[in-house]
């Protein structure tokens, strides 16, 4: 039985994200986060293959690396990101948790998250204020595309918001398999969750569920390059007054957000920021 590598990585919070997109390209497929603390595990023979290669993004974002550790293969792994996963509050109107946390009275919108693998995750700011935007947006029987839907946390609270169906894609199958199971942990019976890219929004199978749906909004929280490369599409399947609401980016990323966006009649609103992390709202024209 292969055992796992555990590299204790000492890095800025604001470049964690940046460090767990690329070392996942390594096969590195689990992360904890804290404070200024990034551990990242992969296989013990996957990381012989990588390891000049995951040292050259390290040392890339000029990250700490405190320990390289191995775990022998029968570490309980739900134990451990039980340790790592907190709750987390949005204002007094959301509460996000996991099944082992206690249930918390008061909160408008309750959503239950099973992390897995994946374990702390920490609700990334850009999450955070993605659903900051999306409680000043009015979704009672608005149709949601949520592009990049890693947990379905935004989906989730889209349908609790009163979204009349919900349309959830991302390309990796462990968030496709994990966001179904979050559906069913918050009930949730008006979404449907696709496995593929942004190529699927040409797609019959996504276009029949799109076209009906009078008032859209579409949840955009991946990555700068992403969101750049895709608002023509987004135009494209967007009438006047759909709402689109993007993230994964830096405060100044933005201008190129905008201008990109004005090039497909796509309006820039407002925006909010988090720790240098930023979320926008555009309308299409």
């Amino acid at each position: 039985m292969d055992s796992y590598i555990e590299l204790s990585l000492e890095a800025d919070t604001q470049k964690q994200e940046l460090l767990i997109a690329e070392l996942s390209e390594l096969n590195f497929d689990n992360f904890s986060q804290e404070e200024n603390l990034l551990m990242a595990y992969s296989l013990s023979k996957e990381f012989t293959h990588s390891k000049d290669e995951a040292l050259k993004i390290i040392e890339k974002y000029h990250a700490k690396l405190c320990s390289i550790k191995t775990i022998a293969n029968d570490l309980n792994w739900n134990e451990k990101w039980e340790e790592n996963f907190e709750s987390t509050t949005i204002g007094n109107e959301i509460y996000v948790r996991a099944l082992f946390h206690e249930n918390k009275e008061g909160f408008k919108h309750q959503i239950i998250i099973q992390p897995k693998m994946s374990f702390g995750t920490g609700h990334h700011e850009t999450t955070q204020l993605m659903m900051e935007l999306m409680l000043e947006e009015q979704l009672s029987k608005v149709g949601c595309l949520d592009m990049g839907c890693g947990t379905g946390v935004l989906s989730i609270l889209a349908e609790q918001m009163g979204a009349a169906h919900t349309i959830a894609i991302d390309y990796d199958e462990w968030c496709f398999e994990n966001t179904k199971e979050n559906f069913a942990l918050n009930h949730i019976q008006k979404a449907t969750v696709i496995l593929g890219d942004a190529a699927v929004l040409a797609e019959s199978t996504f276009m029949d569920l799109w076209l009906p749906l009078n008032e859209r909004i579409i949840l955009s929280n991946i990555t700068k390059n992403y969101n750049l490369e895709n608002l023509g599409i987004y135009h494209n399947i967007s009438p006047s007054g759909t709402v689109i609401l993007l993230s994964g980016f830096y405060e100044n990323d933005l201008p190129d957000i905008i201008m990109e966006a004005e090039k497909h009649g796509i309006q820039f609103v407002k925006m909010k920021t988090k720790n240098n992390w930023c979320a926008a709202k555009f309308v299409q024209q």
